[in-house]
């Protein structure tokens, strides 16, 4: 039972791990989350996925909480706005962990002005909650 013990505590701490310095600086604008992986599909492919599909959610998000999203026009977010952090997307265990942010595209303007052009954690969060 010990062993076991040892074993899980061992596993938990690796699981989370400390925030690197850019998911500390980068806080306000971040998210993550946490998807089943299959060994068979390479990562690179995976998150290839992961942005293209969630660029689309979130302009659905954002054309109808444009308030929430800061953003006064209709925009199109892109894969290539979804930008992940260093070191990311990870494996870890039988999962895929994925830290990123999200870039507003150039051509939207927005209602306030803000310190980065990124969707604030409060509208991430509320994207991937329901994603």
């Amino acid at each position: 039972i010990l062993i076991c013990m040892m074993t899980t505590v061992n596993a938990q701490s690796s699981y989370h791990g400390d925030p690197s310095k850019q998911e500390v600086e980068m806080f306000e604008w971040t998210s993550g989350i946490r998807l089943p992986f299959c060994v068979d599909a390479p990562i690179a492919d995976v998150g290839a996925l992961f942005k293209k599909a969630f660029a689309s959610y979130v302009t659905a998000y954002c054309s109808v909480n444009r308030e929430h999203c800061n953003i006064l026009n209709s925009v199109t977010f892109q894969s290539q706005h979804v930008m992940f952090l260093d070191g990311f997307p990870r494996r870890e265990f039988d999962s895929l962990n994925l830290r990123f942010m999200v870039i507003i595209p150039h051509e939207s303007k927005t209602k306030e002005k803000q310190v980065r052009p990124l969707l604030s954690r409060s509208v991430l969060s509320s994207t991937t909650i329901s994603f």
